[in-house]
């Protein structure tokens, strides 16, 4: 305090007051860390990656969403990127912009930006309703995908079966090859006397 005093706000500790500090803190606030203004689509690409090994899809966005307003607090952004509550259209386009671009799967990327191109046009400056549109469009894609891994599986599982109808209808016990035929032995027919009654001709 004594430094903030003397150093920063240039007066002594006893005639500090309460206004002082709280102006100071809204300076700070109020500017980027270290007068320093980052990549900031690079800086959030690397804060906020969405963790897809996360099953639970609400629990995916919340950390994905608790990351982001971490990140914009570490880098001093909150005069450009305040939260909603503050009612500034520019900080919210700026937001949700950078939400949805860091949004995973690609698929789902893409939705959404259409989503809130054609559709949704008011989600971009409402944070919650973005948040609804997302959670979602997540759960359909993710139900869809599950549904289409169970019935290949399915499909894949069938198709390694043997063919039981045919195996039943079928003596699967190896037979000795058949003999041919020796040929017929030929006779001469008889020159003199009956084959019936033995008679002369």
């Amino acid at each position: 305090m004594a430094y903030m005093a003397l150093y920063v706000l240039g007066k002594d500790v006893e005639t500090l007051t309460d206004f002082d500090i709280k102006q100071d803190i809204n300076r700070r606030c109020s500017s980027v860390k270290n007068s320093h203004l980052p990549d900031v689509e690079a800086l959030f690409a690397e804060g906020i990656q969405m963790d897809l090994k996360e099953d639970d899809i609400e629990a995916r966005l919340l950390k994905c969403f608790a990351r982001f307003n971490k990140s914009v607090g570490n880098y001093g952004l909150q005069n450009v990127m305040r939260h909603t509550e503050t009612k500034d259209h520019n900080a919210v386009v700026i937001r949700t912009k950078i939400l949805i671009d860091n949004l995973a799967p690609k698929i789902l990327k893409r939705e959404i930006e259409q989503l809130v191109t054609l559709e949704y046009c008011k989600d971009k400056v409402d944070e919650g309703a973005l948040d609804y549109l997302m959670l979602k469009r997540a759960r359909a894609q993710q139900h869809y995908f599950l549904t289409v891994c169970t019935k290949q599986d399915t499909c894949q599982s069938q198709s390694s079966y043997p063919n039981v109808k045919g195996s039943l209808n079928r003596d699967e016990t190896p037979q000795p090859p058949r003999e041919r035929p020796s040929k017929p032995a030929t006779f001469t027919p008889p020159r003199d006397g009956c084959l019936v009654c033995k008679g002369p001709q």
